[in-house]
């Protein structure tokens, strides 16, 4: 019996990723790095967006980079209390990528 219901459980879960049409997400999370900072065009040339072309179109990137952010809590400028925290929380990614 057991080896009936594993191969019933592997084949939901191989249909239900293979008819699945939602995109995988990816949050980048940063600094000025993951921002884009000093580029002229950060929307095109930063990592989040180079990263969104190298993955292509089964993936959704989110750019959540803020300049001058700090990791800890008590810095400078905690990413915590940034509104790209709060948009990266609203994204929900499945991948989160954090430069700090």
């Amino acid at each position: 019996m057991k080896k009936y219901s594993l191969i019933i459980l592997m084949i939901f879960l191989l249909s239900s990723v293979a008819f699945s049409q939602d995109k995988i997400k990816v949050a980048c999370i940063g600094n000025s790095v993951t921002y884009g900072y000093g580029h002229e065009n950060p929307d095109s040339t930063s990592y989040p967006s180079q990263l969104a072309v190298m993955l292509g179109d089964d993936y959704e990137v989110g750019n959540f980079g803020k300049s001058g952010a700090t990791l800890l809590r008590k810095g400078h400028r905690p990413y915590n209390e940034q509104q790209e925290f709060k948009k990266a929380l609203e994204f929900a990614p499945d991948i989160a990528i954090i430069h700090l």
